[in-house]
C-alpha cells in the first residue's frame, strides 16, 4: 500500500505541479487525511471546463491521490483508460515527498564574517540604541558599524535587521513612468541652489501650525527653519532670510549673489511680495515642474526626516514651543544626520570638507 498521507506524515505541506495544471497546496490533518477542500473545489472547477482527455483524468487522479487513495490500486482501476496519466501523477507526488524528506542542515554564514549572527545583531542594536535619531535604515546602520571597526556586508546587515525586527517601517510607492525632467537637482558646490517648502502639524492649545524650512541642495543642511500659526507669504520668507543671514552674515540688497531658490507653485511662493523680497536679497527664482515634487526633492526629503524624527514623535503645546524645538533639532540634524551621497557624513561636515578642499586648491 502506497499512500501519500503515510509518506508525508502529519502536518506536512505538499505541493504538486504538472504541465497544464495549476499549483495544488494542501495540509495533512490528524486522522481524516488531507484537508484539501480548497484544492478539491479548484480541481472540480477546472474539470468542468475539460473534456474526457488526459488532462481531466490527470486532475482526477491527483485529487484522489491527495485524498489518501492507494497509488497501485488507482493504477489497476484505471489501467484500461489512461494509465500513463496516473503514473505521472504518482511520480510528481513522489518527487514532492522526496523534497520534503531531505534533511535540512544548519545555515552557513558568509565567509570572513566577523562574529556570529547573534553577536552582530547585538552590535546593530547597540548602534540603533546609541543613535539620536529614530528608525535609521540599514545602509546608515552598516556605515556606523564600519565607523566602529565592524565590517559586514549590507546584505547580511539587512537580513539580521529583518530577522530581529530592527528595520524601520517603510512604504512601497506606486510604480511611475518617465518624468518630464532627466537631469539632477544636486549642484556641484554649496550655495548654488537652495530649496524651500512647508508642512503642517498640530498644537493642542493653538491648533494647526505651519513649519517652513530652507535647505541647501548640495550639502543637505537646514539653513533656516520657522514655525507659524498660518502659512502666509511673510512666514514663508522667514527661513529664506535665516539662510541668507546664516551664510552671508547680514540682510542687504543682492547679498546672496544669484543663488537659485527652488520652490513649488504654492500661493505663498508665487505672490508678488515673496518674489520682490527674494529679488531684493539676490536670490534667483527656480520653480519646480508642476505636480513634480522630485524637482524640490532635497527639501522634501528633509521634511520627511523632520516628520519621522520630531513632528510625529512629540507633541508641542504652543507654536513658540514648536519653534524652539525646531531650531534645536535643525542643529542636531546638521551635525549628526548621516547622508549616503556624502559618504555617510553629516551635512555640516560636508560643507567643512568642501571649504577645506577649496582652500587647499587656492593656496
Amino acid at each position: 500500500m502506497t499512500k501519500i498521507s503515510e509518506t508525508l506524515g502529519q502536518g506536512a505541506t505538499l505541493r504538486v505541479w504538472s504541465p497544464g495544471i495549476e499549483f495544488f497546496w494542501t495540509r495533512l490533518g490528524k486522522s481524516e487525511g488531507p484537508r484539501s477542500v480548497r484544492c478539491e473545489e479548484r480541481t472540480k472547477r477546472l474539470m468542468k471546463s475539460e473534456g474526457d482527455g488526459t488532462r481531466r483524468i490527470k486532475m482526477a487522479a491527483v485529487l484522489r491521490l491527495l485524498k489518501g487513495e492507494d497509488l497501485d490500486a488507482l493504477s489497476r482501476e484505471l489501467e484500461g483508460q489512461r494509465r500513463d496519466a496516473v503514473v505521472l501523477a504518482g511520480v510528481w507526488l513522489a518527487r514532492a515527498c522526496t523534497s520534503l524528506e531531505r534533511p535540512v542542515g544548519p545555515p552557513v554564514g558568509p565567509r570572513g564574517a566577523i562574529g556570529a549572527g547573534t553577536e552582530l545583531a547585538e552590535h546593530i542594536l547597540a548602534v540603533l540604541s546609541a543613535s539620536a535619531f529614530l528608525g535609521e535604515r540599514y545602509r546608515r546602520t552598516c556605515a556606523k558599524l564600519r565607523h566602529r571597526g565592524i565590517r559586514t556586508s549590507r546584505g547580511r546587515g539587512i537580513r539580521l535587521m529583518r530577522e530581529h525586527e530592527l528595520r524601520a517601517p517603510t512604504r512601497s510607492g506606486a510604480p511611475r513612468g518617465p518624468r518630464s525632467h532627466e537631469g539632477t537637482i544636486i549642484p556641484p558646490a554649496p550655495n548654488m541652489r537652495w530649496g524651500t517648502d512647508l508642512t503642517g502639524t498640530w498644537t493642542p492649545r493653538e491648533g494647526s501650525a505651519s513649519v517652513l524650512l530652507t535647505v541647501d541642495h548640495h550639502t543637505g543642511e537646514i539653513l533656516g527653519i520657522h514655525a507659524g500659526a498660518r502659512a502666509t507669504r511673510w512666514e514663508a520668507l522667514a527661513p529664506a532670510r535665516q539662510a541668507v543671514r546664516s551664510c552671508f552674515g547680514s540682510i542687504r540688497e543682492k547679498v546672496a549673489g544669484d543663488i537659485e531658490l527652488r520652490h513649488d507653485h504654492g500661493t505663498q511662493y508665487i505672490s508678488d511680495d515673496f518674489q520682490s523680497e527674494i529679488e531684493f536679497l539676490g536670490l534667483r527664482f527656480s520653480p519646480s515642474f508642476v505636480r513634480a515634487p522630485e524637482g524640490n526633492g532635497c527639501v522634501e526629503c528633509a521634511i520627511r526626516t523632520l516628520k519621522e524624527q520630531l513632528l510625529w514623535m512629540r507633541t508641542f503645546e504652543t507654536v513658540e514651543e514648536l519653534r524652539l524645538a525646531l531650531i534645536e533639532w535643525a542643529e542636531l540634524y546638521n551635525e549628526q544626520w548621516l547622508i549616503e551621497r556624502h559618504g555617510f557624513r553629516s551635512p555640516a561636515q560636508r560643507r567643512r570638507d568642501y571649504c577645506a578642499g577649496t582652500q587647499q586648491l587656492t593656496a
